[in-house]
């Protein structure tokens, strides 16, 4: 069973990241969005494919379709992995053989999942970011993508990870959970996080109708409206944050692009 990263990054020059990350022993496939085109070796666990695409989805569906592992796990520039992740992977896949995919755990991040080996629900792939998935190749590879109208690098913010987990639980793929800490992540600025403001709860609504529906939509807003006031109140009111995901939600602005 090989087990192969699937890390994406931008405008590297060289790949200390490799070192960085503790992937020198772990098979990894580098998608390197710069301004060159290109395929390189670095050594015989190490590949790199140079593209001048951009946005997050692309370069994991890049990386999706010039694996050539059997397990795969994803990967952004800021995480370090333990030393023994090629093998608790491999074991994760074989204690729960019908799994197409299984979510790990971040070690320095709150266990949202109880700290139990479970399989997961629609619901509960809400809670999980891409940086915890991994996935049978021949489960997933051909049948689902990530959606390139989400992710860094476009105009509508995160949601991809739970957008292509959701396809995956539409073709009635077995999603589980393992309680298994891979790696830490280095909390650093995002790309695409300017702070709780009015486009940011914008682009959060119009995402959450594109990815789980209207109805769905609605409840979440007043769910992240009133439940998450800690997180977000010393930038916006909660009549703000709910207005402006409502606001997204009716625009529907995602899924206008996709038609």
């Amino acid at each position: 069973m090989k087990v192969e990263v699937l890390l994406s990054c931008m405008n590297k020059k060289e790949f200390s990241i490799i070192d960085k990350s503790n992937l020198s022993m772990v098979n990894t496939l580098i998608i390197n969005q710069c301004d060159k085109e290109g395929y390189l070796f670095i050594d015989e666990k190490h590949r790199v494919i140079n593209t001048k695409t951009r946005g997050l989805s692309v370069s994991r569906n890049l990386a999706l379709h010039n694996t050539d592992a059997d397990i795969c796990l994803l990967c952004d520039d800021d995480e370090c992995f333990v030393n023994d992740l090629e093998k608790k992977i491999i074991n994760a896949y074989h204690s729960i053989p019908e799994a197409d995919l299984i979510i790990f755990k971040i070690t320095d991040r709150v266990d949202k999942f109880g700290g139990m080996k479970k399989k997961l629900s629609k619901l509960e792939l809400m809670r999980v970011s891409s940086v915890q998935i991994s996935f049978r190749v021949s489960s997933v590879v051909g049948k689902v993508d990530f959606d390139q109208l989400l992710g860094a690098g476009t105009p509508n913010g995160s949601g991809e990870e739970n957008k292509f987990l959701l396809d995956c639980y539409s073709k009635k793929m077995k999603i589980y959970y393992v309680p298994v800490g891979i790696a830490t992540v280095e909390q650093q600025e995002s790309t695409w996080f300017c702070g709780y403001n009015d486009n940011y709860f914008y682009k959060r609504g119009s995402m959450t109708r594109y990815v789980y529906g209207f109805p769905f939509a609605v409840l979440y807003a007043m769910y992240f409206s009133l439940t998450k006031k800690k997180i977000y109140g010393a930038d916006s009111t909660m009549w703000e944050a709910f207005s402006y995901i409502l606001k997204g939600i009716i625009d529907n602005n995602v899924g206008k692009q996709k038609k």
